[in-house]
C-alpha cells in the first residue's frame, strides 16, 4: 500500500515516476546513504551526478522526502539536499537519532548477524531458520508470515523491530537461506552492501506484490 500511495503522491506532484534522471539520482542518493562514505565524500559523488542529470534532482529529493522515517531514505534526502544547495549536510533530527543509529548498525552487519540481532529482540524468529531444510510449503508459509513478527504490523513494541528496515533485512536473509536467492548476495554480506536489496513495504514477503528490489 505504501508504495502505491507513494506513486500516487509522486504523480500528483508531477514528478514523473519514470523520469530517467530522477531514477538515476534517486538510486545514487540511496547508494551514497548505504555506503560508509562520510558526508563530505558522499556529497561530492552526488554533486557529480547532479551535474550529469540536473533535471531529476528536485523530483528525486521530493520522492526521498516521503520516507524520511527510515535511516537510509533520510540520509539520502539530507545528502542530496546538501548537494543540490552546495551546503553542509544537515544533522539527523533529534527525535530520530537513536532509532537511525540502531538502523544503521543493523544495515551494516552481515545478514547472518543482523538476523541474529533481530532474534534477540524477537525470539520467535528463531523458528524461521529451522524451516530451511523443510518442505517447500513450510518455507512458503515462513516467507509470507514474517511480517507478523517484524515490520510495521508486528506486535513487538521495539521501534527497531517495527521498522521497515528490519522487515527488509529479515526478508532478504530468509530469501537467501530458504530460496537460495544468490542474486541478493550471501548471508555474510550486509544488507547495505548487498548487490541487490529487497525493499519490503508491507507484511507480504518474497513473491508478494509489495516487494521490490534495488
Amino acid at each position: 500500500m505504501a508504495r502505491s500511495v507513494t506513486r500516487a503522491v509522486v504523480s500528483r506532484l508531477g514528478l514523473g515516476i519514470y523520469d530517467a534522471d530522477r531514477k538515476i539520482l534517486y538510486r545514487a542518493a540511496l547508494k551514497a546513504a548505504h555506503s560508509e562514505l562520510n558526508d563530505v565524500e558522499a556529497g561530492k559523488s552526488l554533486r557529480e551526478q547532479i551535474q550529469l542529470h540536473p533535471r531529476g534532482a528536485r523530483s528525486a529529493l521530493s520522492l526521498l522526502g516521503l520516507t524520511r522515517d527510515e535511516f537510509a531514505s533520510d540520509r539520502a534526502y539530507r545528502l542530496l539536499e546538501a548537494a543540490i544547495k552546495n551546503v553542509s549536510v544537515e544533522p539527523v533530527r533529534g527525535e530520530m537519532t537513536d532509532l537511525f543509529s540502531r538502523e544503521e548498525k543493523l544495515g551494516r552487519l552481515p545478514l547472518r548477524d543482523a538476523f541474529a540481532s533481530l532474534e534477540q529482540l524477537e525470539p520467535a524468529l528463531k523458528s524461521y531458520e529451522q524451516v530451511s531444510t523443510g518442505a517447500a510449503h513450510d518455507r512458503q508459509t515462513a516467507r509470507h508470515s514474517i511480517g507478523a513478527l517484524v515490520g510495521p504490523t508486528a506486535s513487538n513494541d521495539d521501534p527497531l523491530i517495527r521498522s521497515q528496515l528490519a522487515l527488509s533485512v529479515a526478508s532478504q536473509f530468509l530469501a537467501i537461506v530458504l530460496d537460495g536467492a544468490s542474486n541478493l548476495g550471501d548471508i555474510n554480506t550486509s544488507y547495505f552492501s548487498s548487490p541487490r536489496k529487497l525493499v519490503v513495504r508491507s507484511a507480504t514477503l518474497v513473491g508478494g506484490s509489495k516487494v521490490s528490489s534495488v
